[in-house]
């Protein structure tokens, strides 16, 4: 009992980031993420209370935020808050996702990124029945929980036996490689955006200055 008492400090965290990730906020499990996992290549314990709490945290989440979509909690919230262009993008983007598959898009949207955080209001405003939405998240952040901390808990066990492992700790190679990974999509679409800005800009300056010629 002691020890799975000491073992839950992770585990719980992880629950948090996940119900972090339920209400609206993108990647907040991931700094626990890889705390967990790494925690989770020393005990099996912790490798499976970080699976329940994370199902418990991020089907919770899901939860208020279905309840925003249907109107349940959305007294309790600013509305306003949701409505940056890109959340509302991501938001259509999940409504599409749900109507193309069904109710059952909920357990496969808990599988990925962006989805996962914005399938749950589409589904509150389609009045999606709850307790299959409940049953649907709770699976789909089981099994993400599961593959999530067990890829990342192989990579910790393996990436500790090198040689070179005490002076690049796992969890800070790990860290760097998820900045990376989340930081370069988000960097190539705005300079996309802007160059689809600047070159708007230019035409609009283009066409303006042909009109005063004529």
């Amino acid at each position: 009992m002691v020890m799975i008492i000491r073992s839950l400090n992770v585990p719980v965290a992880f629950g948090l980031g996940m119900f972090l990730e339920g209400v609206g906020i993108p990647f907040a499990s991931s700094p626990m993420l890889i705390v967990a996992s790494n925690e989770s290549s020393k005990s099996l314990l912790t490798y499976v209370l970080s699976i329940f709490f994370g199902m418990i945290g991020g089907t919770t989440g899901s939860l208020v935020s279905y309840g925003i979509g249907r109107g349940i909690t959305a007294p309790l919230f600013n509305r306003r808050l949701l409505r940056k262009k890109d959340e509302e993008r991501e938001i259509s983007r999940a409504r599409k996702f749900l109507i193309d598959h069904g109710d059952k898009s909920i357990l496969l949207a808990q599988l990925f990124g962006t989805t996962r955080t914005f399938i749950s209001i589409p589904a509150g405003a389609l009045r999606m029945k709850i307790w299959r939405f409940t049953l649907y998240s709770a699976i789909g952040s089981a099994i993400w929980c599961a593959a999530a901390l067990g890829i990342f808990t192989i990579f910790h066990t393996y990436y500790n036996k090198l040689p070179f492992a005490g002076r690049f700790p796992s969890w800070a190679v790990m860290l760097i490689g998820m900045i990376l990974a989340i930081g370069i999509p988000i960097l190539i679409k705005k300079l996309r955006n802007n160059r689809k800005n600047n070159d708007k800009s230019q035409g609009n300056t283009l066409r303006s200055d042909s009109g005063r010629e004529k």
